[in-house]
């Protein structure tokens, strides 16, 4: 039992194991019939809608993690203080982006997600870029 409230009483372990629970969910599902979802989808949809909804709370956890960024470290290279820097900028700009989007989609705010979720999509692919250049240099 303690290792069952270990596993979903940390924030991390918890997303860890709600992720897990979707793709298995998706992968249990196989291909989707038209005009039909397979009874296995919707469980891992509502996983999928449930971290999203817990994401919301991310920003503060996520922000305090970022509070001493090392750019120094980096032995010099100005590329990779580049990149970290990119990185750490395109990370703390995703989950408001994100947000926004979600909102969008909801109907909470009346405006078109599709601009934001291309923002979201943009800052991901930069913090992706990012790290590889990053890991690549040093």
């Amino acid at each position: 039992m303690d290792s069952a409230v270990k596993l979903v009483g940390e924030y991390g372990s918890r997303d860890n194991f709600i992720r897990l629970g979707q793709y298995l969910g998706k992968v249990l599902s196989g291909s989707e019939r038209r005009g039909q979802e397979p009874d296995w989808l919707r469980f891992p949809r509502n996983l999928g809608a449930c971290r999203t909804v817990l994401r919301l709370f991310d920003d503060v956890p996520y922000a305090g993690l970022h509070t001493v960024v090392r750019f120094w470290e980096t032995g010099g290279l100005w590329l990779v203080t580049l990149a970290r820097a990119s990185q750490y900028l395109a990370n703390q700009l995703y989950y408001p982006l994100e947000h926004m989007a979600w909102f969008a989609r909801k109907g909470i705010l009346e405006i078109s997600p599709a601009s934001w979720e291309l923002w979201c999509l943009v800052a991901w692919m930069v913090s992706l870029v990012a790290e590889i250049l990053s890991m690549w240099h040093s």
